[in-house]
Parts: C-alpha cells; structure tokens; sequence
C-alpha cells in the first residue's frame, strides 16, 4: 500500500527544488523506494496523479522499472503518456524500457 499523502509531499517537495541542488537525488531515491514496492499500487497510484505529479515522478520511470523488470508495467507507462497528452513523457519511458531488456 502506498501512503499517498507522503509521495505526494515528496513529490511537491522535489518540484521546489532547482533542477541542480545535489539534495534533488535523495527525493529520487525515497519515491522510487516508496514507488518500488508493490507493482499493482503504484499503478493504481500514477493512474490516479495528476499532470504535474505524474511530470515530476517520471524523472524516476527508469528506477522504478529496473526494481520491478516488468513488461507491463512499461507498458502502462505507455497508457499513461496517452492519458497525459499535456507533458512528454517519451524519453523517460525510453530510458525505463532499456531498464528491463
């Protein structure tokens, strides 16, 4: 199970952050711990993000595919990037795909 109200608080945490600050890592570090657990929630957790959140844990696809080496997965990515038509997500579901093969 995932506690939503922490991912989500990380996830608003780590978009207040400059691209560069080196502490920008630990954030990605616990949501993909957090996001690693359990493949089916974090499923039901990403289809229930909004454009932004979904924007900003995308920077973590690839770890969270390496974790799960799952076809399936990778291709909910892709129902994601269909459902999000408003941010890009092709170079982060790229980087996640080469995780697993």
């Amino acid at each position: 199970m995932i506690n939503d109200r922490n991912v989500k608080q990380l996830i608003y945490e780590r978009a207040s952050l400059d691209p560069n600050d080196p502490i920008v890592e630990k954030y990605w570090v616990k949501l993909t711990e957090l996001l690693s657990v359990d493949e089916e929630a974090t499923k039901q957790f990403l289809e229930n993000c909004s454009s932004d959140e979904v924007y900003w844990i995308s920077e973590i696809f690839e770890d969270i595919a390496y974790k799960f080496q799952s076809r399936k997965f990778i291709c909910f990515l892709k129902e994601l990037q269909h459902k999000f038509t408003d941010i890009d997500l092709t170079v982060d579901i790229n980087s996640a795909e080469e995780m697993i093969e």
